[in-house]
């Protein structure tokens, strides 16, 4: 910081031993000395560090619509209207703006709105300030608690395309609705874990952009998301009154049947005993009795080559199936699979692979090599039509093995009933 004191004070001497007066039409000019990245300095009183930088980015008018502000429409030009200039005042978010747009017009406009719809909100000003309290006041006694949640990149103009994508928006929640402190203090649960565990969540891990965010529900479709309201306010969006036609709106599912809002949105499986919890205990239960024999078959015979032992009959068995390899009607009639149990087994095999490799990626959402493999599937909606193919085929194999094994069980029966037939003719 001393060197950039050192630049304005030679750009003071510069043009004469007084301090220089910065014209309104001229106060972009301040990005001279504040363009610089370690623009910063460390205050010893509350040891933390200002910066004072200000980026390419605050000043495209394609990611800021606050680059078509002057600095002196935001900070009082009597504080920053003198280069070099002393300690400046808070910013007011919720002052009158005039804006100049690219035509050269003017348009007049305040943030006023905002901070009414926020003070009817749960997001009041006295909620933002416990939560700045709990978080450590990142911000200080006077500073604008929209800082809380907005930056210069984020903030946009009514009609804009979402400044935000529902990763960076869960990510902003995640700072009060994660925070243990917070949650004891509202009674809160951790509704970013719980988002993040439902299929909506995990979509949006998976890149899915059209899958809903924290502010597709808890914003109604047309309202300011600054008018957040409970759950339990009959004119909140997520009340349970209203829930069903939240998810049922145009941008969401507009087809689908009332039930649809029974299904968690905010799949928390430690305390709900729902379908959604049957369903992942039985799947629990399915992989182990399924998978848990087989991997312990399969353990134990690894052991056993290692360690060199063989069957007792293992010799005379081998020496039997060459006998057979070695005659040509053995061969023949040496078939471990008909026909019918080779399809089965295909069907398995192929299913189970196409299942694992669609379906582990959406159960482990928050690994990179799922949005990787994702990805090469061609997005998610692809591997969501590939795994619930796999799964219905999968389905039909085994309708098939049913009707196969009764076949397989009535011909034996068939078989038994004519041998014993036979016998009493015989006898």
């Amino acid at each position: 910081m001393q060197w950039l004191r050192l630049l304005v004070g030679l750009s003071v001497l510069a043009v004469g031993p007084v301090a220089v007066r910065v014209e309104a039409s001229e106060a972009q000019r301040c990005v001279v000395c504040h363009r610089y990245a370690d623009a910063e300095e460390a205050d010893g009183a509350d040891r933390v560090v200002r910066r004072y930088h200000v980026s390419e980015t605050d000043r495209d008018a394609t990611a800021s619509p606050h680059s078509r502000l002057s600095c002196t429409d935001c900070h009082d030009e009597e504080e920053v209207g003198v280069v070099p200039h002393s300690a400046v005042s808070f910013v007011d978010c919720s002052r009158t703006c005039h804006l100049t747009e690219a035509d050269g017009s003017m348009t007049i406009t305040s943030h006023q709105p905002a901070k009414q719809m926020l003070r009817a909100s749960v997001h009041s000003q006295g909620v933002l300030d416990a939560s700045n309290a709990l978080l450590g006041r990142p911000l200080r006694a006077g500073q604008s608690r929209c800082l809380l949640c907005h930056d210069e990149g984020t903030i946009r103009r009514a009609g804009d395309e979402p400044g935000r994508s529902n990763r960076d928006a869960a990510r902003l929640c995640a700072t009060c609705h994660h925070n243990s402190a917070i949650r004891n203090e509202y009674e809160l649960p951790d509704a970013i874990a719980s988002y993040l565990s439902s299929f909506h969540g995990k979509a949006m891990l998976l890149g899915n952009w059209r899958t809903a965010g924290c502010l597709d529900c808890h914003a109604r479709h047309g309202r300011d998301v600054h008018l957040i309201l409970s759950d339990g306010n009959r004119l909140s969006s997520t009340h349970p009154g209203n829930l069903a036609g939240t998810c049922r709106s145009p941008q969401c599912h507009p087809s689908a049947g009332e039930r649809i809002s029974s299904a968690a949105v905010h799949l928390d499986l430690s305390t709900s005993l729902g379908v959604e919890f049957l369903v992942a205990v039985l799947f629990v239960v399915l992989i182990v009795t399924t998978f848990g024999p087989s991997i312990v078959l399969t353990a134990l015979e690894m052991f056993h080559i290692v360690v060199g032992r063989e069957s007792v009959d293992h010799r005379r068995h081998r020496r039997l199936a060459e006998r057979l390899a070695a005659d040509p009607v053995g061969r023949v009639r040496l078939k471990r699979f008909t026909v019918h149990q080779r399809v089965q087994h295909w069907l398995l095999a192929v299913c189970f692979v196409v299942l694992v490799i669609t379906g582990f990626p959406m159960k482990f959402a928050d690994r990179a090599w799922s949005a990787w493999v994702i990805e090469h599937l061609g997005g998610l909606d692809r591997a969501r039509l590939i795994h619930h193919g796999a799964g219905l085929v999968l389905i039909l194999g085994f309708l098939y093995h049913v009707l196969y094994l009764r076949w397989i069980i009535r011909r034996r029966q068939k078989k038994s009933r004519a041998t014993l037939k036979g016998d009493r003719h015989g006898s």
